[in-house]
């Protein structure tokens, strides 16, 4: 009987992994790669928002940073 206990828990824990790890992506931050078209300062790699949304203002070029690197 302890057997099947710990045969249970070990599925049920098991199984609580796998969804933790199929819904984490889905929570991940987005970041943006931030670059001033005139290229006097570096390029801003930020997750904030608010700080995409006010170097868009000032006129900078903000694209959106792959999760997973594409081949090529």
């Amino acid at each position: 009987m302890k057997k099947r206990i710990l045969v249970l828990l070990s599925v049920v824990a098991l199984m609580v992994v796998m969804l933790a790890t199929s819904v984490a992506p889905a929570f991940a931050k987005k970041e943006w790669n931030c670059v001033d078209p005139t290229r006097t300062n570096e390029p801003v790699l930020t997750d904030s928002k608010d700080l995409k949304n006010d170097l868009e203002a000032a006129g900078w070029v903000c694209t959106k940073v792959p999760k997973k690197p594409t081949p090529g």
